[in-house]
């Protein structure tokens, strides 16, 4: 019985029998020597490499005169030499005359490689061993195509199990069921190994089932590919969902039908928003053609109509069958026409999304009405614009309207004006009348009654009885008190003093005789030299200046008052504050016509500023009130006020 050594260490200088077939060898020397995709070699009866083709050294990458004579597991990874296997493969190949295997093998250079190995025994013409032939390809490429392939699968396997959206199930040529993915559990509720090896009718209704609907479905997808569906199927317990089906016919590698792949979805949620929007849409169609008021319509991307409602009809004068399809520019007046602006609106509303605008639009019938507009650019998901709407209202009675309040509101604004003008006119009468009352009594009664006193003071001088001298000195006391009442009412109706003086000087002593009656005492201060001023402006702020203090006396409770007077950036102001207990909450707020509720004192105040072109500004709190009057001394109309 022949039988294999594992020799210790092959040596390359061992003496090594050849098998003599001259012919054979010549032959199949010239055929092997020229294979360049498989190693071809042989081996003697104990496992040496007799020959080396070059096929052999381009895969293992050993010339032939570093291998020849050493042992072939020389080309086996180490864990194949501690396994033995070089030499179980000998014995193997020795009993069974030939032995095939893929493993890993080693190169010269350390690497590994994939390759097929076959082995196969040689022999003498008269049965004896001769050696071994072993024929290696390496298959590394198609080991790792392989390992692709597989890891591919595997991942494809795991992602089609793991999907839960989708029930993926595999059927065979006859539509049985031979795979089920999670997601087919839970849409269709039968676990796999219910439902493995059933046919794929049982999810049908029973008014499908009747119709053969499964069938067709195969028979459809085998002779075009593919078929897809919209309709009911059933779960395990019964209920109904709405399903969007796919079945693919399947085919092996020779093109032969192997089956069908089918994926459903549950759609019943978006059926019935589908069915929610359909009906919301219809409703939404019958409410704008029903609406009256609006002409609401749809245009295409050219502007041409699409659609017409009732409002639409109503204003403009043309029926749905009359305008659909013509361009939106016959709306426009000719002269609108002519500079394009219907074009230029739409481009406007697809460049900025939607637009407002008003103007003349025209009827069927030519007559013109005022129009608010409003065009909407409408786009689809992807953004491409398929449309635009166009929302029309005559507005014509609005704009009538709204044209004769704003000549009502200009109209009440010129006789403001007016009126202003008159309460100037008015103010000055009062202030001349007021000035000349004053001349009369000092230049009158005042001049009378000094001479009166100049005779008493003579008969003083005469003796008479006591008594008389009595008389005579009331006589005098009453003279003087009198003359000085009149004195003091002239000034207050209208100061000499003001006209003569000026301003400065005029509330200087106004401020004396002020403090004497009322005991109320008055810081009085002027920043710079105000010099004198128009008499328009001195009057007025005397008489407002007046007025205030007046008010210190009367309402506010103050033991003093502040009075300032300046000029600022062309303006002059007064100032007069207080430390009394304010005006009442609420009084002054920001109309100026609340100044009322001070009295006509503040009112007449307040006029006077306006007159001339000033502000009159007040202020109260719990520590006092303050009044500011604030007049420029340029008008206006742009004309300075100062005095020649």
């Amino acid at each position: 019985m022949d039988t294999i050594n594992r020799p210790e260490a092959a040596d390359p200088g061992d003496s090594v029998k050849r098998v003599a077939h001259p012919e054979t060898e010549e032959r199949l020397r010239f055929l092997i020597d020229n294979l360049q995709e498989y190693a071809v070699f042989a081996l003697d009866t104990q496992g040496r490499v007799l020959s080396w083709n070059s096929g052999a050294e381009r895969i293992f990458g050993y010339p032939a005169h570093d291998i020849i004579g050493k042992h072939f597991s020389v080309l086996y990874p180490q864990e194949d030499l501690r396994s033995g296997k070089p030499w179980v493969f000998l014995e193997t190949a020795l009993k069974a005359g030939r032995i095939e295997d893929e493993g890993w093998r080693g190169r010269k250079d350390g690497s590994q490689f994939w390759a097929n190995v076959l082995i196969t025994v040689l022999r003498e013409p008269d049965g004896g061993l001769a050696g071994f032939g072993a024929v290696v390809r390496d298959f590394s490429e198609r080991k790792r195509a392989e390992e692709a392939l597989r890891l591919s699968e595997e991942r494809f396997r795991s992602l089609v199990q793991g999907v839960t959206d989708y029930a993926i199930v595999m059927l065979d040529p006859e539509g049985r069921i031979n795979s089920w993915n999670e997601g087919a559990e839970l849409i269709h509720g039968y676990k796999a190994g219910e439902v493995i090896g059933k046919h794929f009718a049982i999810i049908y209704p029973e008014e499908d089932l009747r119709r053969g609907k499964p069938a067709w479905e195969l028979e459809v997808a085998s002779r075009t590919g593919r078929f897809e569906d919209h309709g009911w199927r059933v779960r395990k317990d019964g209920t109904r969902f709405w399903a969007n089906v796919i079945v693919t016919a399947l085919h092996d590698g020779d093109g032969r039908p192997c089956g069908f792949g089918k994926v459903t979805r549950d759609i019943t949620r978006q059926r019935e928003a589908e069915e929610a929007l359909r009906a919301s849409e219809e409703r939404f169609r019958l409410l704008v053609q029903g609406v009256r008021d609006y002409a609401i319509f749809m245009l295409d991307p050219r502007g041409n109509v699409t659609s017409w409602n009732e409002g639409a009809q109503r204003i403009k004068g043309y029926t749905a069958s009359e305008i659909i399809g013509k361009h939106i520019s016959v709306f426009y007046t000719d002269e609108d026409a002519a500079v394009g602006k219907a074009q230029l609106n739409l481009e406007r509303a697809v460049k900025e999304g939607r637009i407002e605008d008003e103007g003349w639009r025209v009827r069927k019938d030519g007559s013109r009405f005022w129009a608010s507009v409003v065009i909407t650019a409408l786009r689809d998901d992807t953004g491409a614009l398929y449309g635009f709407s166009k929302v029309t209202r005559d507005i014509t009675e609005k704009r009538r309207a709204q044209q004769a309040l704003e000549k009502s509101h200009a109209a009440l604004i010129a006789s403001e004006h007016s009126l202003r003008e008159l309460s100037g006119r008015l103010l000055r009468m009062q202030d001349e009348e007021r000035g000349r009352l004053g001349r009369e009594l000092h230049d009158t009664i005042g001049q009378y009654l000094s001479a009166l006193k100049m005779t008493l003071e003579v008969l003083t001088s005469t003796p008479p009885p006591k008594r008389s001298e009595e008389q005579l000195a009331e006589c005098i006391r009453i003279t003087d008190d009198c003359i000085r009442e009149v004195r003091t009412i002239s000034y207050l109706l209208y100061p000499p003093m003001l006209e003569e003086m000026g301003l400065e000087t005029a509330i200087e002593w106004h401020i004396d005789g002020f403090t004497k009656r009322s005991g109320i005492r008055v810081e009085y201060e002027v920043e710079n030299e105000i010099g004198r001023l128009p008499r328009d402006i001195e009057v007025a702020l005397f008489r407002i200046f007046q007025e205030s203090l007046t008010n210190v006396h009367r309402h506010s409770g103050s033991p003093t008052a502040q009075v300032r007077l300046w000029l600022e950036k062309g303006k002059v102001i007064l100032e007069v504050q207080d430390q009394g207990k304010g005006a009442p909450a609420g009084v002054l707020e920001s109309s100026s016509d609340s100044l009322g509720t001070l009295g006509v004192g503040l009112r007449g105040m307040n006029e006077r500023v306006r007159q001339l072109g000033g502000e009159l500004k007040l202020a109260s709190s719990d520590k006092g009130m303050m009044v500011r009057a604030t007049i420029p001394l340029v008008s206006p109309a742009g004309s300075s006020q100062r005095p020649d």
